[in-house]
């Protein structure tokens, strides 16, 4: 039998502004990504394995039921026998965010409407409550390239006969993770990344 939910994705969003504001406090209401590529590294043929490779797969790590969207992901793939010790994932240069970021003693919501800004785009946010809105991100093709070392586990992943000799749980916090700034008149909304921890069971 194939092995089934042995590993969580690791998203490898990159942050593609830097700013102050990581100081303020943000609520993220939705942080929905697509995952474009998912890689493991064999260790013994030294060679990174491809399990899935598409546009087809959405998660949104702010949900309630992530972990359930991931192991219904993972229940699909097939990680031939070896021993991995290291993974990396490609995110889609699109993405949706929702939710809201207090800097300063005023709150800024997201909103639909977004502003160029480097040949991204990110939210022009205002401070009315009624206006929070889901908004579509887009970032470059070399912001969202993965870590050509990839993410090593703490201990080795080894799969034999289909079966894992351990379970990898993913954590994703998104504690402050929008951020605001102002850019001359416009108010600007953008996600951060988020922290991932990873633990082997």
């Amino acid at each position: 039998m194939k092995n089934r939910h042995i590993i969580s994705i690791i998203l490898a969003i990159l942050a593609f502004f830097t700013s102050s504001a990581f100081a303020d406090t943000s609520v993220t209401n939705k942080y929905q990504v697509s995952l474009t590529k998912f890689e493991l590294f064999n260790s013994g043929t030294n060679q990174w394995v491809t399990l899935y490779e598409g546009n087809s797969v959405t998660l949104d790590i702010a949900s309630v039921s992530v972990n359930q969207a991931v192991g219904n992901f993972m229940s699909g793939l097939s990680v031939p026998d070896g021993t991995y010790t290291k993974a990396r994932a490609t995110p889609s240069t699109t993405f949706v965010i929702k939710g809201s970021v207090t800097s300063g003693g005023t709150t800024y919501y997201t909103t639909a409407t977004t502003l160029a800004s480097g040949g991204r785009t990110v939210s022009s946010a205002s401070t009315t409550a009624s206006d929070e809105a889901d908004c579509t991100i887009a970032i470059l093709t070399t912001d969202v390239a993965p870590n050509t070392d990839g993410v090593s586990f703490s201990s080795p992943l080894t799969i034999t006969d289909g079966n894992p000799n351990k379970k990898i749980r993913v954590k994703f916090d998104l504690s402050n993770t929008l951020v605001y700034v102002a850019a001359g008149p416009n108010n600007l909304v953008y996600p951060g990344p988020p922290t991932v921890t990873m633990t082997l069971e």
